[in-house]
């Protein structure tokens, strides 16, 4: 077996030690989600579809800003990276999940956006979900990294710029 001896190797840490059940109810909602944009569609006014718009497309910037402010440091699950960096500066320094937030208004702009009130209120629905996963993943912050609290502090903002 060249050379590896599988009792030498760390043990894996379990699917629900990362917290893994926040990830299986994100792609359950997201799944829900898409279900509903495609299939329960209304005519909307105007003024809806371009609010539904304006929302995608800020909720959109949100969630990439974040992307590309992680990086490496990247993971759908609550736990952080080994060896990943806190990062503060940024949309970080407006918003402490911007993913989250921007995951929810994007979701919600696209189902007004195609007609989908489903669609828009599964977008609510992840904004509360990802509430609730961030205070999770703040503890497992602080724990990783203490200075978090500071930070915490600093930017109060946890899913939308000066809002939620």
């Amino acid at each position: 077996m060249n050379g590896l001896r599988l009792d030498t190797l760390p043990p894996m840490r379990s699917f629900i030690d990362r917290g893994g059940q926040w990830v299986a109810g994100q792609v359950a909602l997201f799944a829900a989600w898409a279900v509903a944009l495609a299939t329960f569609r209304v005519s909307l006014p105007v003024w809806v579809v371009v609010t539904g718009a304006v929302l995608g497309l800020v909720g959109s910037a949100l969630g990439l800003a974040g992307l590309r402010g992680l990086g490496p440091s990247l993971t759908p699950y609550p736990e952080p990276r080994r060896g990943a960096q806190l990062v503060e500066t940024g949309v970080y320094g407006l918003v402490r999940h911007p993913i989250y937030g921007g995951i929810g208004i994007a979701g919600t702009g696209l189902g007004l956006l195609v007609g989908s009130i489903p669609a828009a209120i599964i977008g609510l629905v992840l904004l509360g979900f990802f509430r609730v996963k961030a205070a999770g993943e703040e503890r497992r912050l602080v724990a990783a990294w203490p200075e978090y609290a500071t930070y915490r502090r600093r930017v109060r903002a946890a899913l939308v710029p000066w809002l939620l």
